[in-house]
C-alpha cells in the first residue's frame, strides 16, 4: 500500500476545508438574495475557497515550489470541472458540492506536482 505523505494530506484538507466553508458561506450569501443567486454564490464561492486554501498551503509551506499560475489555476479547474459535470447530470445538490469540493483538493495536489516539474532553472547557455 502506497504511503500517503503528511504534507499531501494536510494540502488537500485544507483546501478542501477552506471551498467547504466559502462554498456554504457562498451559498447561504446567494439564497438570502434569492432566486437563482443560491447556486451561483455557492460556486462562486468555492471558487475562491479553492483559491484560498492554495495560498493557506503555500504560506504553511505545504508546496515546496513558487507561487505561480498553475497553483491557482489547476484547483479552481478541478472545482469547475466536476461541478459543472454533476450540474449537467441533474445530481442532488449535495453531490454537486461534495465533487466540486473534491475536485479543488485533487486539483490542488496535481498543481503541486505541476509546478514541482515546470519550476526549473533552465540549462546553462553553451553560446552567448
Amino acid at each position: 500500500m502506497t504511503k500517503i505523505k503528511k504534507k499531501n494530506l494536510a494540502l488537500f484538507l485544507l483546501v478542501c476545508l477552506s471551498t467547504a466553508v466559502t462554498l456554504l458561506i457562498g451559498g447561504g450569501v446567494g439564497l438570502v438574495l434569492g432566486g437563482i443567486n443560491g447556486p451561483l454564490g455557492a460556486a462562486l464561492g468555492g471558487v475562491v475557497g479553492s483559491v484560498i486554501g492554495v495560498e493557506i498551503g503555500y504560506h504553511r509551506r505545504l508546496v515546496e515550489a513558487g507561487w505561480g499560475r498553475i497553483l491557482w489555476l489547476i484547483p479552481t479547474i478541478g472545482f469547475i470541472i466536476p461541478w459543472g459535470l454533476a450540474a449537467a447530470n441533474g445530481l442532488p445538490s449535495i453531490l454537486i458540492a461534495s465533487s466540486g469540493v473534491i475536485g479543488s483538493g485533487l486539483g490542488a495536489l496535481i498543481a503541486k506536482y505541476m509546478v514541482r516539474f515546470f519550476d526549473y532553472e533552465p540549462p546553462p547557455r553553451i553560446f552567448k
